[in-house]
């Protein structure tokens, strides 16, 4: 119960902090996604893999996931046999920010056999970076500047609890 508790805090602390820098005005989200086939064993040259090879199931079903989330989001994609990233960028209001995140999350791991590794993240205002944030799909780390703009806050906030 104390970590329901708290994470709804930090998500409250967070949604806050958002509105004050972003002044209720739209933010570009911009989500960097690590992701790997379930049970595949990845060998640490596949980064080096030619790019043009036999397509997977897993390339397969990735493609398929960005044909269909398209209209939606604006999706780039590296993508290995059994491994890869997606790039995903969308427009945000502060208050839509987690929101939007954990329904990504929960949109990619709906992919059959998919899994996330990492997720890296950045929040843009006009052509200011206000806020980065990094984790995986369960919990994130937000950085962003406090009151005082002197120094960085970090909040932690489950990415499962909405």
């Amino acid at each position: 119960m104390t970590e329901l508790f708290s994470t709804f805090k930090e998500k409250k602390r967070l949604e806050e902090n958002l509105k004050r820098i972003l002044e209720n005005k739209k933010a570009n989200l911009i989500l960097s996604i690590s992701i790997y086939e379930e049970g595949a064993e990845i060998h640490e040259n596949e980064e080096e893999e030619i790019v043009f090879h036999e397509e997977t199931e897993f390339v397969k079903k990735v493609k398929k996931f960005i044909e269909e989330k398209s209209s939606k989001y604006k999706i780039d994609s590296h993508l290995h046999s059994h491994s890869g990233s997606l790039t995903i960028g969308m427009e945000t209001y502060y208050n839509e920010v987690l929101d939007n995140i954990i329904q990504i999350i929960n949109e990619i791991q709906g992919i059959e056999n998919v899994l996330i590794s990492a997720i890296n993240g950045e929040i843009w205002r006009n052509n200011d970076l206000v806020a980065f944030l990094y984790g995986d799909s369960v919990k994130n780390t937000f950085v962003l500047p406090s009151h005082d703009g002197k120094k960085l806050e970090l909040i932690e906030v489950a990415m499962t609890i909405s």
